[in-house]
C-alpha cells in the first residue's frame, strides 16, 4: 500500500516512523524545510516509551510533491487551517481506490471529503501523545499497548473493507483497531481535546500536571460536560473519554456536586497520577504557543462552540476559554497557572 503523509509534524512524522520500521512503503511530506532535510540526512529519531529507535524514509519537500505520481492511501495530518490546502495537494495523488484519512485534530472530515469525494474518506482517529522535539526527532508519550489510532467509515459509501486493510497496515503503530462507524471515536477525541489542548495552552501544563491540578480540573470536567452535550445534540454518544470517563458519565456532570462530575474528577486525577515520571504528552496547542505559532483553538473549543450555538447548546465554558487564550496566543502573557484562576472561578460560579 503506497502510502503518502502530508504533514510531518509530531503526529505525521511518528506514524511515518512505526510504518516505515514496520517495512511499509511510506513518504513523508512536510512544508519545514529542516525538518525534511534532517530526516533525509540521519533519518527519522523516535523516542519512545517502549524504547527509542530510528529508521530511513523518504521526506519530500511539499513543492516536491508534483513527482510523487499516484498512491493507495494518503494521511493529512497538518494542521487543521491548513486543510483545505492540504486536500487539494492530495488530490493530485489519487486513482481510482485511493483512500484519503485526516488524522488532524478536529471535525475536518467533511472539508476533505468535499475536495475528495465523500466515498474516498475513512476516519483515522489519532489517541497516540507526539511532540516534535527538533528536525528529524519524535517522541511518542503514549504505550503502543494503548490503542493508537482507530479507523472506520463516516458516511454511506465508502469502502466496506477499507477500514480493515488499514488497520493492518497500521499494525506497525500498536494495538490499533478498525470500527463500522467512525463518529463515535472521532467525537471522543474531540472531547478530550476541547477538555485540555487549550487549557494546557492557557496553563503552560503537560498532561500529568493538568489532569491533577485542582485549579484546572474543574475547568477540564465543564468542557468536556458542554462538549457531550453538543455530540448528544447531533445523536451521536461520544466515545469513552480515554477509554475512561463515558459520554453518559459527562453528560450527567451538569454540577459540581453531582456524582458525575466528581467521578469525572477522580478518573482524570488518576490518569494524571499514573503518567507522572513518565513520557507525559505536551499537548499540541501548547507546543504551538512555545513555539509561538498559530493554534487550533478555532478549530476545537471555537468549533465546539459555534455548533452548540448552531443546535441551541450552551458552551460558556469554550468561548470563555477561546477568549482567554488570545492574549496568550498573542504573546502578550506566557502560558502559566495563573491564567486558569478566572476561568476556574467562573465555572465553579456556573455550576454549583
Amino acid at each position: 500500500m503506497r502510502t503518502l503523509i502530508i504533514g510531518a509534524g509530531a503526529v505525521g512524522s511518528t506514524l511515518g516512523g512505526y510504518l516505515a520500521r514496520g517495512g511499509r512503503d511510506v513518504t513523508i511530506a512536510d512544508g519545514w524545510p529542516r525538518h525534511v532535510e534532517a530526516v533525509r540526512a540521519r533519518g527519522l529519531r523516535v523516542e519512545a516509551v517502549e524504547g527509542d529507535f530510528e529508521v530511513e524514509l523518504p521526506a519530500i519537500h511539499l513543492d516536491e510533491l508534483a513527482g510523487f505520481g499516484p498512491a493507495d492511501l494518503i494521511v493529512v495530518a497538518s494542521k487543521s487551517y491548513d486543510t483545505r490546502m492540504m486536500a487539494l495537494l492530495a488530490r493530485e495523488h489519487l486513482h481510482d481506490g485511493t483512500v484519503v484519512m485526516s488524522a488532524q485534530n478536529g471535525m475536518n472530515d467533511a472539508l476533505l471529503a468535499s475536495v475528495v469525494g465523500h466515498d474516498r474518506v475513512i476516519a483515522c482517529v489519532v489517541a497516540l501523545g507526539a511532540d516534535l522535539v527538533v528536525p528529524g526527532v519524535v517522541r511518542r508519550s503514549s504505550e503502543t499497548s494503548v490503542t493508537p489510532a482507530v479507523f472506520g467509515p463516516l458516511w454511506p459509501g465508502a469502502d466496506a473493507g477499507a477500514a480493515a486493510r488499514i488497520r493492518d497496515h497500521f499494525l506497525p503503530l500498536g494495538a490499533v483497531k478498525a470500527v463500522n462507524d467512525a463518529w463515535p471515536e472521532r467525537w471522543g477525541k474531540l472531547t478530550l481535546n476541547s477538555m485540555s489542548n487549550a487549557l494546557a495552552g492557557l496553563a503552560g501544563h503537560r498532561s500529568d500536571t493538568l489532569w491533577t491540578e485542582p485549579l484546572s480540573l474543574d475547568v477540564i470536567v465543564a468542557l468536556g460536560h458542554e462538549t457531550a452535550m453538543v455530540a448528544e445534540a447531533e445523536g451521536i454518544a461520544a466515545a469513552p473519554v480515554l477509554g475512561r470517563i463515558s459520554h453518559a458519565t459527562l453528560l450527567e456532570a451538569t454540577a459540581t456536586s453531582t456524582p458525575a462530575w466528581q467521578e469525572a474528577l477522580d478518573q482524570m486525577r488518576r490518569i494524571g497520577d499514573a503518567r507522572r515520571g513518565r513520557k507525559s504528552n505536551r499537548a499540541s496547542l501548547l507546543q504551538d504557543i512555545e513555539k509561538k505559532r498559530r493554534t487550533e483553538i478555532h478549530y476545537l473549543n471555537g468549533w465546539i462552540a459555534g455548533r452548540g450555538a448552531e443546535l441551541g447548546v450552551a458552551t460558556g465554558t469554550h468561548l470563555r476559554i477561546v477568549e482567554e487564550l488570545r492574549s496568550v496566543e498573542a504573546g502578550e502573557r506566557p502560558p502559566a497557572l495563573v491564567n486558569v484562576e478566572k476561568l476556574a472561578a467562573e465555572v465553579r460560579e456556573w455550576y454549583a
